[in-house]
Parts: structure tokens; sequence; C-alpha cells
């Protein structure tokens, strides 16, 4: 307040000294007087001061109008001047360091399982795809040749075809073996006695083998496959055997023979008539020799080339090529050829 009267002081000194004629104070046109002059000469605080300059010093005169100023200030305020412009923003202070991580907080418990969702439904069943080729037809029936066998008194029981009389041979029952279906050993045999002259009406009449038959079941003991031993009176075609013998005396030839295929179905009453109580897994086993003891030469006559066993619908079988006994029908010697076997 202080330092605005004495600004206002100031001023009010030129105003008045312009107003007498004072030289050396000059602040504006007469304009600006007045217009001071309307502003600051309220009432008669400023005459009453005027009219006591003549009388007062320089110093009074100042200080009276100081007060004057004071009173016309205290009872009309001037209006406040215009709001300067802000100043500008300061500058951004430098961002501090960061501050340390702090600890890892405690791991919370793990929460409860939620319950299992629903079954979704079953998908539509897709298109059945082409059907495949079809396979080979498996095997109906079991067939199994046997072109190994053993013959006596002999360093190596492992003998292959031709091998002359006696002889034996075995045969297990394959896996695939139906029980109750027939089982026919065929038999594949040469005969080779043939005697100069021989006629349909003299021919080989008695031509008898005995068969031994044997079993060998499993954990049991080998025995006798139904009977001890079987005999059997071979068919032997009189009008071939006539035509080689001819043939051997003309052209000297010892080579070949006459084959004879003997089918001997083992487990029918028709063939052998042996039990009819296979199984697959088990093994048969069969010996054969020239049956007259008379003619043992005979037995050179005839030579093994093969056994086959096969299996058959029930009924689809039927004894060929021998006449079976279970008695020794009592061959006698001078009924057969008594030349010497060909090549001996």
């Amino acid at each position: 307040m202080r330092r605005r009267q004495k600004l206002l002081a100031g001023g009010l000194g030129c105003v008045l000294a312009a107003a007498v004629a004072i030289s050396g104070c000059n602040l504006g046109s007469a304009l600006g007087l007045q217009d001071w002059g309307r502003d600051l000469l309220v009432g008669g605080a400023l005459a009453a001061a005027m009219a006591a300059m003549g009388q007062q010093t320089d110093q009074t005169i100042n200080q009276a109008i100081a007060g004057a100023i004071d009173q016309a200030g205290l009872a009309a305020p001037g209006a406040p001047g215009a709001q300067g412009e802000p100043g500008a923003t300061g500058a951004t202070g430098v961002t501090g360091a960061t501050g340390a991580t702090g600890a890892t907080g405690a791991t919370g418990a793990t929460g409860a399982t939620g319950a299992t969702g629903a079954t979704g439904a079953t998908g539509a069943t897709g298109a059945q795809g082409a059907t495949g080729a079809q396979g080979p037809p498996g095997p109906e029936f079991f067939s199994v040749y046997v072109d190994t066998f053993s013959v006596p008194d002999s360093s190596s029981s492992k003998h292959t075809p031709p091998v002359v009389c006696p002889v034996g041979w075995r045969v297990a029952i394959p896996n695939t073996y139906t029980t109750g279906n027939p089982i026919t050993m065929r038999m594949f045999i040469s005969f080779d006695c043939f005697s100069v002259g021989l006629t349909p009406d003299t021919g080989p009449e008695c031509q008898e083998f005995r068969l031994v038959p044997l079993e060998w079941q499993p954990g049991q003991q080998i025995d006798f496959y139904g009977v001890e031993e079987l005999f059997l009176l071979l068919d032997v075609p009189v009008a071939e055997a006539t035509a080689k013998a001819l043939n051997v005396s003309r052209n000297n030839d010892p080579n070949g023979g006459i084959l004879l295929v003997v089918d001997l179905p083992l487990n029918t009453a028709d063939g052998l008539n042996l039990p009819n109580d296979l199984e697959e897994g088990w093994m048969l086993a069969f010996g054969l020799e020239w049956a007259d003891r008379e003619c043992t030469q005979q037995g050179y006559c005839y030579s093994m080339l093969g056994v086959e066993f096969f299996e058959s619908a029930v009924g689809d079988t039927a004894l060929s090529g021998a006449t079976v006994s279970t008695t020794d029908p009592g061959c006698i010697c001078g009924q057969i050829p008594t030349s010497q076997p060909v090549g001996q």
C-alpha cells in the first residue's frame, strides 16, 4: 500500500504541476490528464488539497495529496488490472532411479478341481468301406507225401526211393485234420518180376504182403494200431505183366516195371478197419514185407516209390489195388513166377 501511495503521489504531483504551468513535468496530453482527473479526483478531497498548496511547502503538499489519494482509494477502489499471461511451463525434472523389485509373494493354495464335463455325443458312424478281395481258400483236407524210408540191418535208417522190401515209414497227423474223417494211405509200388511165357491164364495169382501198423499218442508209448498185422494181396495186371515179360525177353531191358497204386483207407470199415480215433498230433508208423517165407527172392521184385496220406470226407474213400485179410491167406510159392528178378 505504501508503495502504491508513493507512485500515485509522484504521478499526481506532475499532473498538478501541469495544471499550474510548472515546467519540466510532462506526462502526456491533455486527454491523459482528464482521464487521471476523472479517476482520481473524487469529491472535494482534491480541491481541498489544491487550496492548501499555496500555503504549504512541497513536502507538506505531497503528504496532503497522499492522504487525499488514500481517502479517494478507500472511497472508490480502482478497477483490477488485467490478468497477466501464464508463465512458461518449467522443464520436466530428471526421472528418479527405479526402486528395487520387491520379493515374490508366497504361492497361493491350489484351487479345487472343477467337475468333469459331460461326455460329448457320439459322432455319426462313417460309411462302410469297400469289401476287400477274397483270399485264397484254405486247405479243406490235409495231404502228406512220404519219401523217406527205413530198412532193417542198415547203418542208416533214412533211405530215399526206390527201396526194396522189407521197408518201413511213418507220418504225423497234422493239426488241420478233422477228427472222424477217413484217412487213406496210398502206396506207390513198382512190380519188377516177370517170367518169359507168362500168360493171362497163368499170371501172378498170389502177390502177398504183411503190413504191421503202429501208433504213438502224445504221452503214451508206441503200440499196435488196432491189430498186430494185416495181409495184403496185391492186384497185378496180368496183361501188363505178360507184355512186360515178353519185352524183357526180347530186348533184354531190365529197366522199369509196372506201377501199382494201392489205396488203403485206414480208419473205415471198407478199408483196413482200424480204429477211427485218430487225432491231430498223433504219429502212425508202418512196416511192409513180402509174406511167403518160401519165396524170399520174390521180395526183391518190388520197390517202394512213395506213400501218400490224405484226408477225405466221410464216405468219400474206397479200398483199391489189393485185398485185405486179418489172417495169412497161405499163398503157395509155385503159384507165382519163379524166374530170377530182372537185373539179378
